[in-house]
């Protein structure tokens, strides 16, 4: 009877802290959490299957407590039974930072992999010269400016801070848009014209114009 009243209660405070965490915006995919003082990676839901980007480390010794975080958004909290926010132990906080290492290099080894996926495929693109080889370029009424083709699919290269190409976008005829998975796209840029040069012209819109104006009929047919 003793072990069924110490589950009973450890489950209660896995359940507190899983309500504590969902309603800051993190829900665990999985359940029950595990309140063993260890962190603990998982998914979290909405985000894409297979990843997990939530993190959390919970006790149920003494004062009940626990930490969250979701990496993707940013999200994390404290969690204690008695409603007291009391510091982490140190412990707690050297288990983070190692996850938080882990985490940035679990990324970047995705965003190596990408970066090597899409130079393989930038090497096996058709430049193309003339607005009528691709729908959308007709649809938008803009020159290719240097983008390439792949099966249907415009290709536009993304390249990061050092001039590298890290990244693909594709636009198909549709105008669905997409880049490689676990492609780097933060810091991340794509240019005009036939090199990279070293004075970069940034336009930012400050407020949205609205312009009216008549088409020709040939474009509205």
């Amino acid at each position: 009877m003793r072990n069924k009243s110490i589950a009973v209660s450890i489950s209660e405070i896995e359940a507190a802290f899983f309500n504590h965490a969902a309603d800051a915006g993190v829900t665990f995919s999985k359940r029950p959490l595990i309140a063993d003082g260890t962190l603990h990676r998982e998914h979290v839901d909405g985000d894409k299957r297979g990843t997990k980007n939530g993190a959390y480390i919970l006790h149920a010794d003494g004062n009940p407590a626990g930490w969250f975080q979701h990496f993707k958004n940013g999200i994390s909290g404290k969690w204690t039974l008695s409603g007291r926010q009391e510091p982490m132990t140190c412990a707690m906080k050297q288990q983070i930072e190692v996850d938080k290492q882990r985490l940035k290099i679990e990324q970047q080894q995705r965003h190596d992999d990408a970066a090597d996926r899409g130079r393989h495929i930038w090497h096996r693109t058709k430049l193309i010269t003339e607005q009528s080889q691709h729908p959308y370029l007709i649809k938008k009424c803009i020159q290719p400016n240097g983008v390439r083709l792949y099966d249907a699919a415009l290709v536009i290269p993304i390249y990061d801070e050092n001039k590298i190409l890290v990244n693909l976008q594709f636009i198909n005829a549709d105008g669905t848009k997409r880049f490689l998975s676990g492609g780097k796209k933060k810091d991340c840029y794509s240019f005009i014209g036939d090199s990279v040069g070293d004075t970069i012209l940034i336009c930012k819109v400050l407020q949205p114009v609205q312009v009216s104006m008549k088409l020709p009929d040939t474009l509205l047919s």
